[in-house]
């Protein structure tokens, strides 16, 4: 939602939090995972295809 637009109170109260400050936690969480999740992928895809690979060439592969 916030990477939609909405406000930290609009997502707060979405939510039921009764502190913006809870909400902003989780977000920053979110963030910190997905960060995580995005490395681990890179990485593999590095191992995968070696270091000097075109994304082009990978989506390729994957996306008709």
């Amino acid at each position: 939602m916030k990477n939609n637009g909405e406000t930290l109170d609009t997502i707060s109260q979405i939510l039921g939090h009764s502190n913006p400050n809870i909400t902003k936690i989780y977000i920053i969480h979110s963030l910190a995972k997905a960060k995580i999740a995005t490395n681990k992928v890179v990485e593999n895809m590095l191992s995968i295809f070696g270091p000097n690979v075109c994304l082009n060439e990978i989506l390729s592969g994957i996306v008709p």
